[in-house]
């Protein structure tokens, strides 16, 4: 009689289970889509970081990074200078060379002094590095790919049938986004990164502890808390996250997960405590300026659709991220009303997100955490929460990303179930394939354009030709250009004439532009007009009377006076 073959054994999921007793560790998959170890899948993340952004290795500073670092005082004062960053606004050199209060300017200050430290060190140590500064960001964005896989593989999938499959996914395809690209490019932007990483540390250390109880665990969480919110504001968002993530994930009870959170709640009133002493207690934001309240000129239902309108144009950003552009202020954007129907779409398209999280709350859908990490990091970005001084910026996607990369993966898998393992394996890894060569042509060529601030602006100028900011920043180039050109006047004149086209632009977006009416007033000086430069200075003058600048355009403009009579 023949014997009775053995059934073969069902799929498990890879990671941990919950038994009666807490979190357990659960078999690894015999089959799966992505059949590669754990080290292999951090060797593909890191090779396509580097394929990615290997390119902006070669970058200078751009953009923000002259106020960050270039001309940054306490940043150039290396190990001395950090004492003067943990206790200071972050613009606090910057205004105090232009002879403005730090105080006065954006809503509630601007504390991030992680990301300013590393500067510090990084100058202390290695000098004025350009180099250096872009090989630490291509560094950290590795290295969050891989804490993400990580926390992905063994804490938030593992529970789901395919979830090793999902998180390398996940993982691979924030690693590819084009709009990542500011992020990674902008030394600055380091806050953002280093803002990510910990607070996925916070998470794995946070459940670590709820699972092991060893204390160091929960020390390593505490640490992981505050570096977050020293990085960036987004860690603010923990303080309903945490708790969540407890529920969710850490097999507490709704109390239990409550009060698991409480000793991080004492990290959040010690953060607290050190950003009121450094920035002040938070303020409304002085209607003075376009360009730090980019909704001052717009009524209260105007302001309101067009935050509604910017969550929309979010969304459309994680599934086409082109054209891209380091600015979308005041100007290129116009406010928009209720009665716009992207408006409108925006609102039923996020009012039904918010819907289906309360069901996959209920549920405790593993779904759940990633939707509402989405929310909780899109709303802190959406001028609903805190006001920002800019209507929209592809930075200001990093964190929500990761929640739309998960969603996603989770629902290609599933999708996928049905199919037969060899052709879904070969099928997947064929799109991504695809997908990887796509999102290089568009990341690589985006690198190169954030080489300096002349190939930056001179590009993006024509993706936000409404920008008066960049139309400002093209004409002061061109300014430049004509300046280092002045020994041939042939070869010289095209130049003077394109900053006065874009001088004169920026100022027809933004009346009150005073960089614009300053740069003018250079313009009409080289030119040889001192009436039109005393006329643009007297303008500056007005509107910023302690501006640094005025006094020696003053003086060249009275020599040239001088020199035209005698």
């Amino acid at each position: 009689m023949p014997k009775k073959r053995k059934k073969p054994a069902p799929f498990r999921s890879s990671g941990s289970h919950f038994t009666a007793t807490g979190i357990a560790p659960a078999p690894v998959p015999v089959l799966s889509i992505f059949p590669w170890t754990f080290r292999t899948k951090c060797l593909i993340l890191l090779l396509a970081g580097f394929l990615l952004y290997g390119n902006s290795l070669f970058n200078k500073y751009v953009d923000d990074d002259s106020i960050a670092i270039e001309r940054n005082d306490f940043v150039k004062q290396g190990f001395s200078g950090i004492g003067k960053i943990l206790t200071s606004d972050a613009y606090t050199s910057f205004y105090n060379q232009m002879h403005a209060n730090s105080r006065a300017q954006y809503s509630g200050g601007r504390y991030r002094p992680l990301s300013y430290i590393c500067f510090a060190i990084t100058e202390q140590l290695f000098g004025d590095s350009p180099f250096i500064l872009h090989l630490i960001n291509v560094l950290a964005f590795i290295l969050c790919l891989i804490i993400i896989l990580y926390f992905l593989t063994f804490y938030l999938l593992r529970q789901v049938q395919g979830g090793a499959d999902m998180a390398f996914m996940a993982a691979f395809l924030f690693a590819i986004h084009p709009i990542h690209t500011e992020v990674v490019a902008n030394i600055k932007s380091l806050d953002e990164i280093l803002s990510l990483i910990l607070i996925l540390s916070t998470f794995i250390f946070g459940l670590s502890y709820l699972e092991k109880k060893k204390i160091k665990f929960l020390f390593l969480g505490l640490a992981s808390l505050l570096l977050a919110l020293l990085a960036k504001e987004y860690a603010i968002t923990l303080i309903v996250l945490l708790p969540l993530l407890f529920y969710l994930h850490g097999g507490k009870k709704p109390f239990e997960a409550l009060s698991s959170s409480l000793p991080y709640y004492g990290v959040f009133a010690v953060y607290l405590a050190m950003r009121i002493h450094a920035v002040g207690i938070p303020h409304s934001m002085p209607a003075t300026d376009a360009l730090i309240d980019p909704f001052l000129y717009a009524s209260k239902a105007q302001k309101l659709a067009t935050e509604c309108w910017a969550l929309g144009r979010y969304m459309v950003f994680l599934f086409f991220p082109y054209p891209l552009s380091c600015d979308y202020s005041y100007s290129q954007i116009t406010y928009r009303s209720f009665g716009d129907l992207s408006v409108l779409l925006s609102i039923a398209l996020y009012g039904g997100i918010i819907f289906w999280s309360f069901r996959l709350f209920i549920k405790k859908s593993v779904l759940a955490f990633p939707v509402l990490f989405f929310l909780a990091c899109i709303a802190l970005v959406s001028n609903f929460v805190i006001e920002l001084g800019a209507v929209l910026g592809e930075r200001l996607l990093f964190h929500a990303s990761l929640g739309f990369v998960v969603i996603l993966s989770y629902y290609v898998i599933g999708l996928l179930k049905n199919i037969p393992l060899q052709k879904k394996s070969t099928a997947l890894k064929a799109c991504l394939s695809l997908l990887l060569l796509l999102c290089a042509s568009e990341v690589i060529p985006r690198n190169a354009q954030w080489k300096d601030d002349d190939t930056l602006f001179l590009h993006d100028v024509y993706v936000c030709p409404n920008s008066s900011l960049l139309n400002n920043n093209v004409g002061w180039i061109y300014l430049m250009k004509y300046e280092s050109h002045v020994a041939k006047p042939a070869e010289a004149m095209p130049y003077i004439d394109s900053a006065r086209k874009y001088l004169f632009r920026a100022i027809r977006l933004k009346e009150n532009y005073v960089a614009a009416y300053l740069n003018l007033t250079c313009v009409y000086y080289h030119l040889g007009n001192p009436d039109s430069a005393a006329f643009c200075l007297d303008s500056v003058r007005v509107m910023y009377p302690m501006h640094p600048s005025i006094k020696n355009i003053s003086r060249l403009i009275a020599m040239q006076y001088l020199d035209k009579f005698n």
